[in-house]
């Protein structure tokens, strides 16, 4: 894994496990934590076992704003179907929300190196899960 992506995904490790409010400082943990996101719902809802994904809308997206309303329509159409515990998940949907990317084309290269990368929300709340049945 390059340098980069690791200094990527650690810094959005930092943002989701803050106590405090922390905020995504760059366009690629941005991008790439929209990859994860994308990636958490569809994993959890069972989308990808679908014939007609809904996830084939994101491709197509060719702004960041584009993006935080499909993900907010994504999320309100399959809360029902999460997990209980969205802590994570509901921190990680506010990071993205209340970050304004400086560049206004989408890298979908950084989203889907997020999509296909190792889960951090799905890891951190296995994480906590963990840390609360010791």
């Amino acid at each position: 894994m390059s340098p980069i992506f690791k200094n990527v995904i650690y810094s959005i490790y930092q943002v989701l496990i803050s106590k405090d409010e922390k905020e995504l400082t760059r366009d690629s943990e941005f991008y790439y934590l929209v990859g994860q996101v994308l990636n958490y719902i569809i994993d959890k809802t069972g989308l990808d076992k679908k014939e007609n994904n809904e996830i084939e809308v994101f491709i197509y997206l060719e702004d960041n704003e584009e993006i935080k309303e499909n993900l907010n329509i994504l999320y309100d159409k399959y809360y029902e179907y999460l997990p209980n515990n969205q802590e994570i998940l509901k921190k990680a949907l506010k990071a993205i929300y209340d970050y304004d990317a400086n560049n206004k084309l989408v890298n979908k290269n950084i989203i889907f190196s997020g999509y296909l990368k190792e889960n951090l929300i799905d890891y951190i709340t296995t994480e906590k899960k963990d840390d609360l049945a010791e």
